[in-house]
């Protein structure tokens, strides 16, 4: 399958934000991690901490075209993981219809202040903790661990629902694999190592 992807080479810095946590802990699971390029955006977090690519990584473009192909491809995607792609993601559907979506999967006080849209506008990007813990553990399951890939890197994109853009993502597969902190005594660590 043809999809546009993204490499970072060893040595690559990439920044994570802590709300409780201090740079030097050590991390219980990194199954599923999220960073960033951008120091300022881990500020958003918390204490930005660094760490340091180890090996060559293969990310999938999580862009609204890859997404697109990648539902048209016939790809044994579950019904679940693609209709939560397309939530989360804004892809094949309207500003509208993700609202509808929000709450009507976490009723009117889950979802949080949303915007009143009943527009056709494309869907943009939406970010609930729990929902990209679900959809990105079942994309990962389902296509990018069997497809080789280490994660996806997601470009910044417009998003009514984040002040008006939602910053660029990365999200690493089995982390402890493939970063390194940039300091202290601990390496990343898994507790299914």
């Amino acid at each position: 399958m043809g999809f546009s992807e993204t490499i970072f080479t060893p040595g690559k810095v990439l920044y994570k934000g802590f709300d409780k946590l201090s740079c030097r802990a050590l991390l219980k699971d990194t199954r599923f991690f999220y960073l960033t390029e951008e120091r300022r955006t881990a500020k958003n977090y918390g204490t930005a901490c660094a760490y340091r690519v180890k090996k060559i990584l293969r990310l999938f473009d999580m862009t609204h075209p890859n997404i697109e192909a990648l539902l048209r491809s016939g790809y044994p995607l579950s019904s679940e993981t693609k209709g939560l792609l397309r939530f989360v993601m804004g892809t094949g559907i309207t500003v509208g219809e993700q609202v509808a979506t929000a709450k009507a999967l976490m009723g009117n006080v889950g979802a949080g202040k949303l915007p009143n849209e009943t527009n056709k506008r494309r869907g943009q990007r939406l970010s609930y903790k729990h929902m990209n813990k679900k959809i990105f553990a079942s994309l990962s399951r389902e296509f990018l661990v069997p497809e080789g890939y280490d994660g996806y890197y997601s470009p910044p994109k417009p998003s009514v629902f984040h002040g008006g853009k939602f910053h660029s993502e990365i999200m690493l597969n089995n982390a402890y694999q493939n970063i390194e902190r940039m300091s202290g005594p601990a390496p990343v660590i898994s507790r299914r190592s």
